[in-house]
């Protein structure tokens, strides 16, 4: 009935808390000691400091073994039976004092715990104004006072309470946000590793296969052609130097921030530039008329972009390409087609053969809010669109 709610860790014995008790002891012994027969004022100030140690000790013996229900018992018990025996030495003068168990009791029980103490003390004031009190008048109000006493410790104890448990769950909340945090620092780390990993098996794995294959060649005909084992090993040098300048452009890639110097557009020109010398016929449509979308979405965009020209340089066999870019007031659209062999629709077979270029954009798209749709069909090019909100 008086167990403690443990599991809110309650911490209030602090020095100013410990002065505040002190102060209200003081206040209720003190006047007492000046008017009590001089035969009685040592067991009243030993009273007084008796109680004043039983709620100090009381409130860190609960506040360390989290409050089993007879250590309440315990603890209120001696304060209560304390508080009542200098009622009755002072005849009634110290009938103050219990306002400190009320106090702890607001802090430390449960509501119906709490009810029962402060119950009790308002008991052990009630009745002691009335024993003690020269007239029924004056007991009344001395009863009010005491009565209006006790009701605004409890209401500024509860506050105190109140606070407290905001603090904590303010904690708490902070804590989850921590864990949060590193749950998404991790995933974002996980990620990265899945990309780098991307990276490398669609650009050096497929280097290294080719030269592999081209120094087998050379290999099997170096004692009967020899024509042809120089064009193999010559092949493989081609697809060394590849195989180094997608190492570099990777390198760069990963230490980029992960935001345009320059427009979409302009950005977009320039990644079509360095396709030129590949054979490819690449054509622009510029819909944006310098329009700029936000950061994320024009390096998002230009990233798939750049993905879908590296796929149709490896897997297309393409001659023609054509890429658009265009946005309006709800929605933002890239497109990149070729005419190259494509593969069977719906197929992972598709995905496989172009590495993990397709997922990559798909990827990309979806951490924009857009949607990635990929047409394609055997010797009917492959199309790319990317739709999603400005």
């Amino acid at each position: 009935m008086t167990t403690i709610e443990a599991e809110d860790a309650r911490r209030f014995i602090e020095p100013w808390s410990i002065l505040a008790l002190a102060l209200l002891v003081l206040a209720a012994y003190g006047p007492a000691l000046t008017v009590v027969r001089p035969s009685l004022r040592i067991a009243v100030a030993l009273l007084g400091t008796a109680y004043l140690a039983s709620t100090v000790a009381g409130a860190v013996y609960l506040e360390r073994t989290g409050g089993a229900k007879r250590s309440a018992f315990l603890v209120f018990g001696v304060q209560i039976a304390v508080a009542g025996a200098s009622g009755v030495l002072s005849e009634g003068r110290t009938l103050l004092a219990p306002l400190a168990t009320a106090s702890l009791a607001v802090l430390y029980l449960k509501t119906v715990g709490r009810t029962v103490v402060i119950g009790a003390v308002l008991a052990t004031m009630i009745v002691g104004m009335l024993v003690y009190a020269p007239t029924l008048s004056v007991a009344a109000q001395a009863i009010v006072s005491l009565t209006s006493a006790l009701a605004f410790v409890v209401a500024f104890s509860h506050m105190a309470l109140s606070r407290h448990r905001a603090r904590g769950e303010l904690a708490l909340a902070h804590a989850r946000l921590r864990a949060q945090s590193r749950e998404i620092a991790a995933l974002a780390v996980e990620r990265e590793r899945v990309r780098i990993a991307r990276e490398i098996h669609d650009s050096v794995g497929h280097w290294l296969s080719s030269i592999h294959i081209h120094l087998e060649t050379a290999a099997a005909l170096a004692d009967t052609d020899v024509d042809q084992t120089t064009r193999a090993i010559r092949k493989a040098q081609g697809a060394t130097r590849s195989a180094l300048t997608e190492v570099r452009e990777s390198v760069s890639a990963l230490r980029e921030s992960e935001t345009l110097t320059v427009p979409l557009a302009d950005a977009l020109v320039s990644l079509i530039d360095d396709y030129e010398p590949l054979g490819i016929d690449i054509s622009f449509d510029d819909q944006l008329n310098g329009t700029r979308l936000a950061a994320q979405v024009e390096y998002a965009l230009f990233r798939i972009a750049q993905e879908a020209l590296t796929n149709v340089r490896r897997h297309a066999h393409a001659q023609q390409v054509t890429v658009g870019v265009g946005a309006d007031q709800q929605r933002f659209t890239l497109t990149i087609e070729d005419d190259g062999v494509g593969f069977p629709p719906h197929s992972p077979t598709g995905d496989m053969g172009r590495g993990c270029g397709l997922m990559g954009i798909r990827e990309r798209a979806a951490a924009v809010g857009g949607q990635c749709r990929i047409d394609s069909s055997p010797g009917g090019g492959v199309r790319i669109e990317i739709v999603g909100p400005t």
